[in-house]
């Protein structure tokens, strides 16, 4: 669906004509073996796959939400710890979302 829709050229989505986006988001790869999620969700409609995307965004949201939330020196240093896995996730619930909207936009 993203190749017919978007086009997809060596696992590679090309989203530059969004003047929106930010540079990393630009270009985004979509990968198999290196996305969980993509893997999960690759074969289905698009109806499953807007949920499946919603729900990656609440669950994003949670996590930030919770991420915020410090009381000790502990918990600050367990959020800096886990600062580059929580950044990893924002790309990638961002990637999806952003795809997402633009298969939409062609669907409508």
């Amino acid at each position: 669906m993203i190749h017919e829709l978007i086009g997809l050229k060596n696992n590679r989505v090309d989203l530059k004509h969004l003047s929106h986006l930010s540079d990393e988001m630009k270009e985004v790869v979509l990968s198999c073996e290196d996305d969980e999620f993509f893997r999960q969700i690759m074969f289905n409609n698009f109806g499953d796959v807007a949920d499946s995307i919603h729900s990656l965004v609440q669950s994003f949201l949670s996590k930030k939400k919770s991420q915020a939330q410090f009381n000790t020196i502990e918990d600050m240093q367990r959020i800096i710890e886990n600062f580059p896995e929580f950044k990893k996730g924002e790309r990638n619930t961002s990637k999806h979302f952003n795809i997402l909207e633009e298969m939409r936009k062609h669907v409508d």
